[in-house]
């Protein structure tokens, strides 16, 4: 929503971290779920967070899903 991340005001986020427990060699076709953690930096205030993710390996591409983006929102106490 443009309102409520004022993207004209912050119009960039970041997020800097690992995908625990990673090994490329057993990436398949089939969702696979790993944990994700990290800092993710938005409307300039940075906060660690962890959550869960999807990844899957289709025609030489590696997909991902955040599967509950708003697990992360409350931690990052935006005003």
């Amino acid at each position: 929503n443009e309102n409520y991340m004022e993207s004209s005001k912050f119009p960039k986020a970041t997020f800097k971290g690992k995908i625990l427990n990673f090994d490329s060699a057993k990436l398949a076709a089939k969702k696979a779920e790993y944990q994700l953690e990290g800092e993710l930096n938005m409307h300039g205030v940075t906060r660690k967070v962890k959550t869960k993710i999807t990844l899957a390996l289709n025609a030489g591409k590696i997909t991902a899903s955040l599967l509950n983006a708003r697990s992360i929102l409350p931690e990052l106490q935006l005003e």
